[in-house]
């Protein structure tokens, strides 16, 4: 049996291994919604999750759901509908509509809404502070016809909610948010718990231990906090849309990306250590392949690099990882 602990106002969360099994990830209950207390749970991946008049309880669910924005599936059908939409798409210029929008109770299916007033207020906010975020799609009437709303630390943007109005106002803007996180170099969208429509997305679920640790590496100290500025045209949309799904298209299926090839030939004399994914073993010198020009090493090592962590590791490593291992294959070339 568990016991689910009760927080006060000062007091800290319990490791998460300690949560729950039925219902999955259940850890605390009380406490409060101050950004503080936010940040400090969303940084363990730790979300609140209520309904009244329950108390506020805190959740950390094993497995979690989780999207890399570069494998967001764009369907044929969504590519179709943005060739003749006029929908735009802004950033943070209505955040309050869209807590309200997401919070309206839902038709199909008919339920109630987890986000009460406590709740509105506390991710308010968390926006005021810099931390939460929405993205808003706009119909050629002006009106609000989908949106979300999460909140972003380090590489990380946690997704709290969205909704759509009008026909696919809720992907469009999961497209936009991905467009904007690759390029502003994020790596994961938390999507919390599993369902069939985000496994339709191209999400995933992983263990929760791996995705803590990938919490412990991309969720501290990249940039200020603050608004976000974007504003996307049906042009700029349908460009994503194609780009998105080409993207998908050129990559590989996980079951030919192999880390293998890269011990074979990299020519490294001692071992390099990768954050991680351990150490590389040095190859036996009779099996060394032939020597390579550099450049291209140096693409093939990256593109081995990439492989492993996300076909081994579960998770991809920061840039500033990969170029510090291309600078460590860089100078043993040269030494050789």
């Amino acid at each position: 049996m568990v016991l689910i602990r009760n927080l006060d106002l000062d007091s800290r969360f319990p490791e998460t291994a300690k949560a729950a099994e039925e219902p999955n990830g259940l850890l605390a209950v009380g406490g409060d919604l101050s950004v503080r207390r936010l940040l400090q749970a969303y940084r363990r991946g730790i979300f609140p999750w209520y309904e009244p008049p329950q108390a506020l309880l805190w959740w950390s669910p094993d497995p979690r759901m989780a999207l890399y924005p570069a494998e967001l599936r764009v369907s044929r059908s969504l590519r179709k509908f943005l060739r003749r939409s006029d929908y735009r798409v802004t950033a943070d210029q209505a955040f309050r509509r869209v807590l309200e929008e997401c919070a309206a109770p839902r038709r199909h299916p008919p339920r109630g809404t987890w986000l009460t007033a406590e709740m509105i207020r506390a991710y308010e906010a968390l926006h005021h502070a810099g931390y939460a975020h929405s993205i808003e799609v706009w119909d050629g009437g002006g009106e609000l016809a989908g949106g979300l709303y999460g909140v972003a630390l380090g590489r990380v943007f946690f997704g709290e909610s969205m909704f759509s109005r009008k026909d696919n106002g809720s992907k469009i803007a999961l497209l936009a948010l991905a467009r904007r996180l690759r390029r502003r170099g994020y790596w994961l969208i938390d999507c919390q718990v599993e369902s069939p429509h985000l496994y339709s997305l191209g999400a995933r679920a992983i263990p929760r231990e791996h995705f803590e640790r990938y919490l412990g590496a991309f969720s501290w100290d990249w940039g200020n906090p603050g608004k976000w500025r974007m504003e996307l045209s049906p042009d700029d949309l349908l460009a994503a849309a194609q780009r998105q799904s080409a993207s998908l298209k050129s990559s590989p299926p996980p079951a030919k990306l192999r880390a293998a090839p890269l011990f074979r030939w990299l020519p490294c004399r001692s071992r390099i250590g990768v954050n991680g994914g351990g150490a590389i073993p040095t190859p036996p010198r009779a099996n060394r392949a032939p020597p390579t020009p550099p450049r291209r090493l140096i693409r093939r090592a990256g593109l081995a690099l990439q492989s492993f962590f996300r076909h081994n590791a579960l998770f991809e490593p920061p840039q500033r990882t990969l170029r510090a291992c291309l600078r460590k294959i860089k100078s043993k070339w040269k030494a050789r």
